[in-house]
């Protein structure tokens, strides 16, 4: 295989992997096709020493899970469009196809054809008018599902105000933030200056508290009962309890008993805010 060929296939599996031609609806991908030309010289005489044929094709590499090429070639000096459709395949192209085959793991499209007695040069002058306006390539069903897998939404989402609510007794008053693992920062009501919370903290209604990567908090009420927050989540202190802003899908918080090995204490709280 030509290396320009071989950069072609390498470059269709980089864009079938980066450039989906619409997202949400059908499975459909850039193709990268190419306007491909022969000459041949098969025809020359004693008498028609220059003669030279150009044949023009539209060369594809094949896509493993497709199901569909469509190619729109466009006549620049007519403005006339032709659309090239596979399956199926041509492989005859009025002769020229089965004369000329593509390379292993192509597939071309018979464009046109033209000869002259003034030589190949020529010949190339004269078939420069076609030009690619749009190639694309469908995927089969079994690749995307595949595809879908690999473009999931993402791991984490946000919540809508109200929509995921962990209550805590008793209600009211201020929320003691406790780290646990890992880094935790808090952002008091109206501020947007993050705090390290190193040991533990306290919150009124309207903080936020953010863990990072592998850490962990626990959020409760004085006396009352608290809940454990996981790594790469936001939560806002309300007066119910806590409310989810952002969190990893399947998130389940984990309640923990006033009596429990993580029962927040309060003098340690407050000796932590006294710094």
């Amino acid at each position: 295989m030509k290396p320009a060929r071989w950069l072609a296939l390498v470059v269709a599996f980089a864009v079938m992997a980066a450039l989906p031609a619409s997202a949400g609806a059908e499975l459909v991908f850039n193709l990268p096709a190419q306007i491909f030309k022969v000459f041949d010289k098969s025809g020359v005489t004693d008498v028609d020493k220059n003669r030279c044929e150009a044949v023009v094709f539209v060369e594809f590499p094949k896509i493993k899970h497709a199901v569909s090429y469509r190619i729109v070639v466009k006549d620049s000096r007519t403005g006339d469009v032709d659309d090239y459709v596979a399956p199926p395949f041509d492989t005859y192209g009025r002769g020229f196809i089965a004369k000329f085959p593509p390379p292993d793991n192509f597939g071309r499209f018979f464009v046109e054809a033209y000869s002259t007695g003034e030589g190949c040069a020529a010949a190339d002058a004269n078939t420069e008018n076609r030009q690619i306006v749009e190639a694309k390539v469908s995927l089969s069903k079994a690749f995307e599902k595949r595809f879908k897998r690999i473009l999931r939404p993402p791991w984490k989402r946000a919540y809508a105000p109200g929509e995921r609510i962990v209550r805590l007794t008793p209600k009211g008053g201020r929320k003691i933030v406790v780290r646990r693992l890992g880094q935790v920062t808090s952002f008091d009501k109206g501020s947007k200056q993050p705090v390290n919370v190193s040991i533990n903290r306290y919150a009124t209604s309207g903080a936020i508290v953010k863990t990072g990567p592998n850490s962990v908090v626990q959020i409760g009420a004085l006396d009352g009962n608290s809940v454990l927050v996981g790594p790469n989540m936001t939560v806002r202190i309300i007066d119910q309890g806590i409310e989810i802003l952002e969190a990893p899908r399947h998130i389940r918080p984990w309640k923990v008993d006033p009596n429990g090995q993580y029962k927040v204490q309060t003098d340690s709280a407050v000796l932590s805010s006294r710094g």
